[in-house]
């Protein structure tokens, strides 16, 4: 009975997490991806584009966008590299407006290294006698999701700001005619791991 339980809510996690993932990541189709960050600076053709390092802004576009895409998702891909005893973590911001002012989405989100005070990083390493840690993370944030009130052209004016790191590479991704969570699916995947979790119960 143990080993069924134990079976269901693994299947339970893998049905939400999968779910999860397509839904807020891979749903819908590609309206495309734009560099903002590369090497640690502003990419090529990035519109009032300055900083470097740790502090890097501009704009991105113009992008065609119209109502038929709603809703139109923006994720933010996102690469850094760190040299420090304190956990780092990037700030990003987008500003998504017509080209006549015209505001049609605000985001903000952190990317924070899974490194903390102790351990090894992801993808460095640590001097145990200093506490330092090297190395780099790479990520994707899921920035928000937004519908467009008018076909047009649109700029997203973007800005990061690192703690305690640099900031490699970053782009800015939207996607159209994206899905929504099923609470049907994540209710259907919870009820599936909460059964697991009384039969591993009643084995005891």
């Amino acid at each position: 009975m143990k080993k069924v339980g134990i079976v269901l809510v693994a299947v339970g996690v893998i049905i939400a997490g999968v779910h999860l993932f397509y839904a807020y990541v891979m749903s819908g189709e590609e309206v495309g991806v734009y560099k903002l960050v590369a090497d640690g600076k502003p990419a090529e053709g990035l519109a009032e584009a300055k900083g470097e390092g740790d502090s890097i802004s501009g704009k991105a576009g113009p992008v065609k966008l119209d109502t038929e895409m709603n809703p139109v998702r923006a994720l933010m891909h996102v690469s850094y590299s760190y040299s420090t005893v304190m956990r780092p973590s990037v700030s990003v911001s987008v500003d998504g407006e017509t080209k006549d002012g015209k505001s049609f989405c605000h985001y903000s989100s952190t990317a924070k290294s899974s490194s903390g005070s102790r351990g090894r990083t992801a993808s460095g390493r640590r001097r145990r006698r200093t506490g330092l840690k090297l190395g780099s993370s790479s990520t994707t944030l899921i920035l928000g999701t937004s519908d467009v009130a008018e076909a047009g052209d649109y700029v997203f004016d973007c800005r990061f700001r690192a703690f305690k790191c640099n900031i490699k590479s970053a782009s800015l991704e939207l996607r159209r005619n994206v899905s929504k969570m099923s609470w049907t699916i994540v209710g259907l995947a919870i009820v599936v791991a909460g059964v697991g979790g009384v039969l591993i119960f009643l084995d005891h």
